[in-house]
């Protein structure tokens, strides 16, 4: 991950379960349902789409707002989330890849 072109030390580790993989696999209205319940009322989505591997979305939440496009290829994705807020504006650009089941 690097955040506005400086590079992170830090990765982390996420456990996606066969539910959420099937809303992202789903059409851009099952994944959109999938957000909305993830952002629990305290963001709203403003915009999602998916279109062939690329999904894109656009979150307001509060003074803050979160577009983010990720292109899913097989067992690795990559892609970029921007925030926008009263603190100025944040670019993270997101390689990740399927490390296996979860535990």
């Amino acid at each position: 991950m690097t955040t506005d072109g400086e590079a992170e030390s830090d990765k982390a580790t996420d456990c996606m379960t066969a539910e959420e993989a099937a809303s992202i696999n789903g059409d851009s209205k099952t994944g959109r349902a999938y957000y909305e319940r993830k952002a629990h009322g305290t963001c709203k989505i403003k915009m999602f789409e998916l279109k062939g591997n690329t999904m894109s979305y656009v979150l307001s939440c509060g003074d803050r707002s979160i577009e983010n496009t990720v292109t899913f290829r097989g067992e690795t994705s990559e892609g970029v989330t921007i925030s926008k807020g009263p603190d100025g504006i944040q670019t993270m650009h997101i390689k990740s890849r399927r490390l296996g089941a979860c535990p």
